[in-house]
């Protein structure tokens, strides 16, 4: 029993140890960046909420009901615009940093890389660059390549037409 305590552990590479520190600090990242998101969209529904109670007609015992107080269209309007455009930023900074989270993403270009893989980018595209060209494509890309590439847009053939047109 002795002889097992004194094997010396297995050492972890350095660069093994830092990519864990990293790892997790990413990750911690990305759950506070969620968690923050999260936060923000219920103050705006909670905002947005208030704002539709405040709002309500709700007659006292002596007041008439079917004369409703004076209120602005323009206010009522702005306010209602300003709560949804809140409301719906937020639910969609939350559910973005939810995907980000829960995938393991953390910049835009990883996302759209991650987004392709899931649908099916890649093998959509290189089926597209397999297929073959009809001849009017193939025709517009030979022009376009020849133009990038410096050559003369005409060719030979065209050349005597132009020649003989002229004469």
């Amino acid at each position: 029993m002795s002889s097992l305590q004194q094997e010396p552990a297995v050492e972890i590479p350095k660069a093994l140890v830092d990519y864990n520190k990293q790892y997790k600090e990413r990750r911690r990242n990305q759950m506070i960046f969620f968690f923050g998101t999260t936060a923000i969209t219920l103050l705006a529904s909670r905002v947005a909420y208030r704002g539709v109670q405040t709002r309500k007609y709700i007659p006292q015992l002596f007041q008439a009901n079917h004369i409703p107080p004076a209120f602005s269209f323009q206010r009522d309007a702005v306010l209602a615009v300003t709560h949804a455009s809140v409301l719906a930023t937020s639910s969609f900074a939350m559910l973005i940093s939810g995907i980000c989270w829960s995938w393991d993403v953390y910049s835009i270009k990883e996302f759209g890389y991650k987004l392709k893989v899931l649908l099916g980018g890649e093998k959509n595209e290189q089926m597209l660059s397999d297929m073959p060209l009809d001849e009017e494509s193939a025709s517009v890309q030979d022009a376009i390549t020849k133009f990038l590439n410096g050559e003369d847009l005409i060719g030979e053939e065209e050349e005597a037409v132009l020649a003989e047109a002229t004469v």
